[in-house]
């Protein structure tokens, strides 16, 4: 069985790992503020960059036409413009790449016989939220092309939570595919509970990590542990909304949820290494 299955294994690996390469990718995008630089998406014609002076000057007059260069970027010349158009049009072709890493594989063990049944379905909806997701991520551009030079925190939370479920979705199912998940936990209910625990407050600590990003809610306070040699900030609203819009609130979020999952992840290795003992 083992045998049989690794070159999926194999492949699922690599795709999981180009994910993660395009995670840190999109985030250098972000910190380059390269994101809003190329204003139209192309899927197919988008493939190939500006080839000459001339397509790069059509490129840099689109840009010219939107909020960021009008009260951002006015200073930039060509060579600025080129800068962070090649990280955004980097970070897409990494996209149409994985895209085809995922694809043609999943073709070929198909008409081998390879992924069948449960193990099937699972990676054509993998398949289907890749897609999704190229869609969503112009979606968050588009959001920063409007009126303000700043693409929606929710969208940018959004993009980054699917572009993680995608990568460890696909891992477990790498994992999964010589060593299920029921047979990892032993029926361990306990270790399953802080596991499934563990990974909540993860998830929900990097989807408000990503909303601290949209909405630079890390340049209200950026002193630790205290908040500029306070307790608790002030600024932080009492409205359901501000949960998510108030960037005091939503930086006081994602501090606590850190302790959280510090605090969960010390108890999820107690909880493992009893259930070790109990073993032995």
């Amino acid at each position: 069985m083992a045998s049989s299955t690794r070159g999926v294994r194999i492949w699922l690996y690599i795709t999981t790992f180009t994910i993660l390469l395009m995670i840190g990718v999109g985030g250098l995008t972000r910190l380059t503020r390269s994101g809003l630089s190329i204003v139209e998406w192309k899927p197919i014609a988008g493939v190939l960059p500006p080839l000459n002076d001339e397509q790069w000057g059509v490129e840099f007059e689109k840009y010219k036409q939107f909020p960021e260069y009008q009260t951002v970027n006015g200073h930039y010349e060509l060579h600025d413009f080129k800068f962070i158009y090649l990280w955004e049009y980097s970070h897409r072709l990494l996209g149409r790449l994985i895209g085809l890493i995922f694809a043609i594989p999943l073709f070929y063990f198909a008409i081998r016989g390879r992924v069948r049944g449960g193990l099937a379905h699972k990676l054509v909806g993998a398949l289907i939220l890749g897609g999704l997701q190229g869609f969503i991520g112009w979606f968050m551009v588009k959001s920063g092309l409007v009126d303000q030079p700043r693409v929606s925190h929710y969208r940018l939370a959004t993009h980054l939570g699917l572009a993680m479920f995608l990568m460890v979705f696909l891992y477990w199912i790498a994992r999964d595919v010589r060593y299920p998940l029921r047979k990892a936990f032993g029926g361990e209910r306990r270790l399953f509970t802080w596991t499934l625990a563990f990974l909540s407050l993860l998830c929900l600590q990097i989807f408000y990590g990503a909303l601290t990003a949209g909405l630079h809610a890390g340049h209200m306070y950026n002193t630790f542990p205290l908040w500029n040699g306070l307790m608790i900030p002030p600024g932080m609203g009492s409205m359901a909304r501000d949960i998510f819009d108030n960037p005091v609130t939503v930086q006081f979020i994602h501090r606590g949820l850190g302790y959280s999952t510090f605090f969960a992840a010390l108890a999820l290795t107690v909880v493992r290494l009893n259930g070790s003992r109990c073993v032995h």
